[in-house]
């Protein structure tokens, strides 16, 4: 790769951005996206630069290069503090390297920092994967964008290609960090447009393109663009079990029916108002409220806590059925909410969940807990771990089942704490970031909870003499099914030749159960080709993996949880936000241990070969990160490289 570098670049502190490309192929839901930036360093001495990447919260990382020169150095996955000193190590020697780590307290936020050695150019590359999530009718594909510069070759393009007819596609919106900016003709900010191609099943893809210019990059800031590119669209579906694909031993079924009447509910909303919810966001908190009153319905129920170091119920411990006044009365206790004091969750929490107790109305079949805080417990019990099993041991004796809500408001607080209390109690959670649309993301989150259409929702797979099929699957029981959202089954089958693959969907919805099913499509040929229903296999089960060790009670599940990720982690190459990924030109190192059957297995498992690896395994390292439980887990191997001159051993990932 050469590149031209100009005498004004010589007297620049931090290397030059003159490329900055990002594409996304979309096909079946799954996004496959590669950032490519190029940077210049034309400076007699080794330059850094740092800039954050935020990637999508179910993002996974899955490849991570630097180029310079015609060299290629490929990414190895290590635990952050191993990462940092590997790292240190390339700063030292001012070579070709570069650091990815999770921002704290954000787990899909990250600090990428890149040493380009003195007058060169390197090219970053890094892809992650993730299955697209369906809200409110529409699948979000977010793409951030941030280079901390104004680069002269911008370009971001988006493939979507599906099964399906798409039938709904929104104009893309340029969301910066606390507004939105439609991207229009008569804007500054540069035009996306929008093209329809031929593919060989005879349908159509869609390609948007991106492209602004310097001046329009500075429009927006003297560093260029800080924003997100947020692409929606829908595809044509039927009103039956959904679409399942099959092909080479795994399979894929999406199941998002409509026309269903909302399941009247019980609403419990748990709300701190603690001393630093003051300012603007407990009125950013007050705004979203009136927002949601409005979104109940006729037949459903509420209760609302406001806690600080106290707990106060508005109207007693009794649920208020919905009706104007009961509207009128919860709006002027939101209207009187004032923040202050410290933050009992404990005590919140507990005097949440017996409000299920209360009464057994059979017309209400879901209870839910929408709970929002901006900190860690300060007052009461402040353990998170003891928090949770008081929440298992008050739940034992309640009536009804609920789903838990959690939204944490800012970085301020212990985000995993949220997600386990989530995923122990049927819901999952979201983080509020603090800004002008802060408002918008409250409302916009309950919106997505407020009509459930179904409960205890089963997906089995039969083959064709209508037994159940042997599959590794996925998910497959839900407590609850949102309208506008979707449901992603994905299996990997014990016999790889099986085709004959039939779904069977049952649930209760409003006044009736529910019975649908429907068989395999055909798979078409570029699905075949690229693997791709085996890699959304992989997503989904580390996703799942994630959602076990998370609610694992002891050692031996935990262990078996563990070594199904490694496997994963070895045969897929799929990395975690909580880990770090260090690139660095490979040094002489010694062999530490002696040859290990396991590693060479793993080589090849992923490489699909009957062979052993091309050098010898002198040494294995398994690094491990303990978050909540969840071991992430890394495993390094050096390989004799006897072939190589100047070199005895390299450090591989397998």
């Amino acid at each position: 790769m050469q590149t031209t570098l100009s005498n004004q670049e010589v007297e620049q502190k931090w290397p030059v951005i003159t490329l900055y490309h990002i594409k996304s192929d979309i096909r079946f839901r799954y996004a496959v996206t590669v950032m490519l930036t190029e940077l210049v360093n034309n400076g007699s001495l080794a330059k850094e630069l740092t800039f954050m990447l935020r990637l999508p919260k179910k993002a996974l990382i899955s490849n991570f290069t630097l180029e310079s020169n015609g060299k290629v150095v490929q990414g190895v996955v290590k635990t952050l503090a191993l990462g940092e000193e590997d790292y240190s190590r390339v700063q030292r020697t001012a070579s070709l390297g570069a650091y990815i780590s999770a921002k704290p307290r954000n787990t899909h936020e990250f600090v990428v920092s890149v040493n380009v050695p003195a007058r060169s150019s390197i090219a970053c590359r890094l892809q992650y994967e993730e299955l697209l999530e369906r809200r409110l009718g529409t699948y979000h594909h977010v793409l951030d964008m941030k280079p901390g510069q104004i680069a002269p070759d911008y370009r971001v393009d988006v493939y979507i290609e599906e099964s399906q007819p798409v039938v709904l596609l929104e104009m893309p919106k340029l969301r910066t960090r606390n507004a939105i900016l439609k991207l229009a003709n008569d804007t500054d900010n540069g035009k996306v447009n929008v093209y329809r191609y031929p593919t060989t099943d005879s349908g159509y893809g869609i390609h948007l393109s991106y492209y602004p210019s310097p001046r329009q990059q500075a429009q927006q800031t003297n560093e260029g663009i800080d924003a997100q590119l947020v692409i929606k669209y829908d595809v044509e579906r039927r009103q039956d079990a959904g679409e399942l694909q099959v092909f080479n031993g795994h399979f894929v079924h999406y199941f998002a029916p409509s026309g269903f009447e909302p399941i009247n509910k019980h609403v419990v909303f748990i709300l701190d108002v603690s001393g630093s919810m003051r300012g603007d966001r407990i009125k950013q908190l007050q705004e979203a409220m009136y927002g949601i009153l409005q979104q109940l319905q006729r037949g459903d129920f509420l209760n609302i806590i406001a806690f600080n170091t106290l707990v106060q119920h508005w109207q007693g411990h009794t649920p208020k059925p919905y009706s104007p006044q009961t509207l009128i009365s919860a709006t002027e206790f939101i209207s009187n909410m004032t923040s202050r004091s410290s933050t009992n969750i404990n005590a919140a929490l507990l005097d949440g969940v017996t409000l299920f107790n209360e009464f057994e109305n059979l017309d209400v079949s879901q209870g839910l807990v929408f709970f929002l805080t901006d900190g860690d417990p300060t007052a009461g019990e402040k353990n998170a771990t003891t928090i949770l099993n008081n929440i298992n041991v008050r739940k034992q004796g309640l009536r009804r089942e609920f789903s838990i809500f959690s939204l944490g408001f800012g970085d301020s607080l212990d985000f995993s704490f949220l997600e386990k209390l989530s995923q122990e109690n049927n819901g999952r959670a979201r983080k509020i970031y603090t800004g002008e649309d802060a408002v918008s993301q409250l409302t916009g989150f309950y919106s997505e909870i407020s009509k459930p259409v179904l409960s205890k929702v089963k997906v089995v797979y039969l083959d064709d003499r209508g037994e159940e099929l042997d599959a590794n699957l996925t998910q497959s029981h839900f407590f609850s099914f949102f309208n506008g959202s979707e449901i992603v089954v994905s299996g990997k089958l014990r016999d790889r030749e099986t085709n004959s693959v039939q779904a069977v969907v049952t649930g209760d919805a409003k006044g009736r159960t529910i019975d649908y099913r429907v068989g395999a499509l055909v798979t078409k040929d570029a699905l075949m080709s690229s693997r791709l229903l085996e890699r959304i296999w992989a997503y989904m089960t580390v996703k799942k993996l994630s959602i076990e060790a998370l609610r694992a009670t002891d050692l031996v599940q935990l262990d078996r949880i563990k070594d199904a990720g490694i496997k994963l982690s070895l045969q897929y190459n799929l990395v975690t936000p909580f880990t770090s990924i260090v690139v660095s030109e490979p040094e002489v190192s010694i062999s530490m241990d002696r040859s290990d059957r396991y590693a060479k297995e793993a080589y090849r498992t992923r490489h699909k070969t009957d062979k052993d690896a091309p050098a010898s395994i002198n040494y294995l390292r398994i690094e491990t990160r303990v978050v909540y439980r969840f071991a992430y887990t890394t495993v390094i191997a050096h390989v004799a490289t006897p072939n190589a001159p100047g070199r005895n051993t390299a450090e591989i990932l397998l």
